[in-house]
């Protein structure tokens, strides 16, 4: 058995790693620090310095075994990417070392490493060529690497001409199929459609089950949750945090909301300060003249919840009620039932709006999210005025015990069309975030389930011959 084979070794190892760069006022200064440099060295003087440092990552100590899958979150130019681009052999480190056991395959950029003026079927040899397999070698897999990234007959045209979906299907059916010792992914997986990433994350899940080590970074934070068991946090090049997947990514989401300037209850967030001693105010419990006086406290009081938001919008209640109008804790597999908000406003509103839902099993895995966006809202009205929202569902999920995530949100900020495909959600503006606001349990059904979501429905049956 190889070193790289046995499960203890660690594949990628990191000491310290830090990198800096120079910066300069001018592309000028560059040249003109280089002469002043090579004179003041003839004559004994001292060094002109005409840039400033800037630390790009600094002190980073970690390490990854066979089979492990780690993922980095941060914002933007917290060096996520650069981290990346070390593990890869891309970047040399300034400070620190980091050693890195076994053939590496990274998706760091759309189409890196493919050749716009080369086919498809061309570049898949070279790709390979890079990873150091022979003509021979990929032949046997090239079959199966044309059906993963399903491009058909676009597989012998030029790369050129390919959609960014196209491309990012076919380096990554290339860099999984061929397995790599380690892979490094970057934000791929964002431009692919729906279908096309379930099947790369099942994917990775089979890649990790044969012992490879995944790097991943991602804003998508669900993500990260589900498939990662090890998590970094970089803030400001830095590990802000370090742990299991989860837990990390819990506090980065956490923190995000922090850095909107939202509130937890009425009072305000202060990034830099631990929010231990901050209390929720407690919400009075609503009373609704056309609703059955029914009071779950443990579900219907938002006391202690993790709640973000500036309460501009406000949930004052939340409830789950099956076809009598009963409050529930449980329902059936596929069975009728409503999920019903109260809100209150406490400020004067014009805003477009959304609100919704999502469903999480007590482990962090999402299952279901439920909002209007395809149907954007306008709320117009005064201070003081209350709504009711309801939301009529059927849940096909299996036997298990779900957290529900609540949620409404301003899109003031966001440039609506028609087409909202393209709408930048990340720019609507966080009015009352509930997190774990009710409890729901899905119970056991005499049906068998392939998984954790079963669609039931009946089929049209015609003889035609």
């Amino acid at each position: 058995m190889s070193d790289l084979n046995k499960k203890n070794l660690a594949v990628i190892k990191a000491e310290n790693l830090g990198k800096d760069y120079k910066l300069y006022s001018r592309p000028s200064d560059r040249l003109s620090e280089i002469l002043f440099n090579q004179y003041n060295k003839i004559f004994k003087l001292k060094a002109r310095e005409l840039h400033k440092n800037f630390s790009a990552l600094s002190n980073v100590s970690f390490s990854l075994r066979k089979g492990e899958v780690l993922g980095i979150l941060g914002r933007n130019g917290s060096g996520k990417s650069t981290l990346l681009q070390l593990i890869a052999g891309i970047l040399h480190p300034t400070h620190g070392n980091i050693a890195v056991n076994g053939k590496v395959a990274a998706l760091l950029e759309l189409g890196s490493g493919l050749n716009p003026n080369f086919t498809g079927r061309e570049n898949i040899f070279n790709l390979a060529a890079i990873q150091g397999l022979s003509k021979k070698e990929t032949l046997k897999s090239i079959d199966e690497i044309i059906e993963f990234a399903d491009i058909g007959a676009f597989i012998d045209e030029q790369v050129g001409k390919f959609s960014t979906g196209m491309i990012m299907r076919l380096a990554f059916a290339v860099n999984t199929i061929l397995k790599p010792d380690i892979l490094i992914i970057d934000e791929a997986l964002a431009v692919g459609d729906i279908p096309f990433q379930a099947k790369c994350f099942q994917k990775l899940k089979e890649l990790v089950n044969d012992g490879v080590t995944i790097v991943f970074v991602s804003h998508d934070i669900s993500a990260v949750r589900s498939i990662c068991n090890k998590s970094i946090w970089l803030r400001d090049g830095r590990i802000e945090m370090m742990g299991l997947a989860a837990e990390v990514a819990d506090a980065y989401e956490k923190y995000c909301y922090k850095e909107q300037g939202v509130f937890y209850g009425n009072k305000k967030i202060n990034p830099d300060k631990d929010d231990a001693n901050l209390e929720d105010e407690p919400s009075e419990k609503l009373s609704y003249a056309d609703d059955k006086k029914i009071s779950l406290d443990k579900n219907t009081l938002f006391k202690n919840k993790e709640r973000v938001g500036s309460l501009d919008v406000e949930i004052k209640d939340f409830r789950v009620v099956n076809k009598n109008e009963d409050i529930i804790n449980e329902c059936g597999f596929n069975e009728e039932i409503k999920f019903i908000f109260y809100l209150k406003l406490n400020k004067n509103i014009n805003d477009p709006f959304m609100i919704g839902l999502r469903l999480k099993d007590l482990k962090g895995n999402y299952y279901l999210s439920m909002n209007d966006y395809k149907n954007i809202h306008f709320l117009n009205d005064n201070e003081g005025s209350e709504y009711k929202v309801c939301f009529k569902a059927r849940l096909p999920l299996h036997h298990d015990t779900y957290s529900i995530t609540v949620a409404t949100f301003s899109l003031k900020n966001m440039e609506l069309k028609n087409d909202y495909s393209n709408y930048d959600f990340t720019k609507a503006l966080v009015w009352d975030h509930i997190d774990n606001a009710y409890f729901l349990t899905v119970k056991a059904d005499i049906y068998p389930h392939a998984g954790p979501v079963q669609h039931f429905a009946e089929p049209e049956i015609d003889k035609i011959k």
